[in-house]
């Protein structure tokens, strides 16, 4: 019950409150809050659509402030939103590689170590190739002067003038020609003394090779046989000096005995006889030209 004063000071009419009054209030309250809560929920599940630039964004009712409020504090929760999307989209990805990325990196580490491999292979090669030229250049001198003292210790009375010829050719043209103008003495020493000479090569040693000459020095060991016996003289070592005319290697002036090996004699009869006994014992008429 409420009492009321007149202005007088005396007690004016007492007004009861109805009973229901206050309850009918406060489930007013309750209904608009439910009501709100309701929109509020609405708005959040639906799709936020951004409005044109000539339409103005729906702002809800002006008419009532709590509500606007609330509103208020949905469009900025959801303004946080988006802008923490934009800046996930922003952001680079830092996933770990996939697979045809990492397969691209180990093709390109691939391709670097092939092309490295193959840089230090050509340069082998090249290294290899003129260590190659080089041997090959030694090994075709050392052929060469091979053959050479075959033909100058090799010879049979049975075919001097076929020796002379060989011989010739095997020679520089200088040495040749000095050569030639003792045909007849060669000729007379081989034929008389009835001999043969057979020549083996054990080693083949080539020195300096510079440009178009060449040392060489031979191992050889021959074996003559004569009217007055065998001579073997073993492991002698000539010297030869060679040239290239014509592209090809020729020996140029006599062979100089630098090693004179082991030398043994012995008579027809096979009976052995002092060393250099036998006046024919010689490796080979050598060229009489110096050099």
């Amino acid at each position: 019950m409420t009492t009321r004063t007149s202005k007088d000071g005396e007690p004016a009419e007492t007004a009861e409150e109805a009973p229901g009054t206050k309850a009918v209030e406060d489930g007013d309250a309750e209904d608009e809050l439910v009501e709100l809560l309701e929109r509020l929920v609405r708005k959040a599940r639906t799709p936020r659509r951004k409005p044109a630039p000539s339409e103005p964004e729906e702002t809800g009712d002006p008419g009532d402030p709590g509500e606007l409020d609330e509103l208020d504090e949905l469009d900025e929760l959801d303004e946080d939103t988006d802008n923490d999307d934009d800046k996930e989209q922003e952001e680079p990805a830092t996933e770990p590689p996939g697979p045809s990325r990492l397969l691209t990196v180990v093709t390109a580490v691939l391709a670097t170590a092939l092309a490295a491999a193959c840089t230090a292979g050509v340069v082998l090669w090249r290294q290899y190739d003129g260590v190659s030229s080089a041997q090959a250049t030694r090994q075709k001198i050392a052929e060469r002067a091979g053959f050479i003292a075959r033909t100058m210790y090799g010879y049979d009375y049975h075919h001097t003038q076929d020796y002379l010829n060989a011989q010739a050719k095997v020679l520089s043209k200088a040495t040749a020609a000095n050569v030639k103008k003792n045909w007849s003495t060669l000729s007379t020493f081989i034929n008389n003394g009835q001999i043969v000479s057979t020549a083996q090569i054990n080693q083949i040693y080539v020195g300096d090779i510079s440009g178009d000459k060449a040392t060489v020095i031979v191992d050889i060991s021959t074996k003559l046989v004569t009217t007055k016996g065998t001579s073997n003289l073993t492991n002698v070592l000539d010297q030869f000096h060679l040239i290239r005319e014509n592209g090809q290697w020729v020996a140029n002036g006599s062979p100089t005995i630098v090693g004179p090996g082991i030398e043994t004699d012995s008579d027809p009869s096979g009976k052995p006889l002092p060393t250099g006994s036998q006046a024919s014992a010689s490796p080979s008429p050598s060229p009489s030209t110096s050099k």
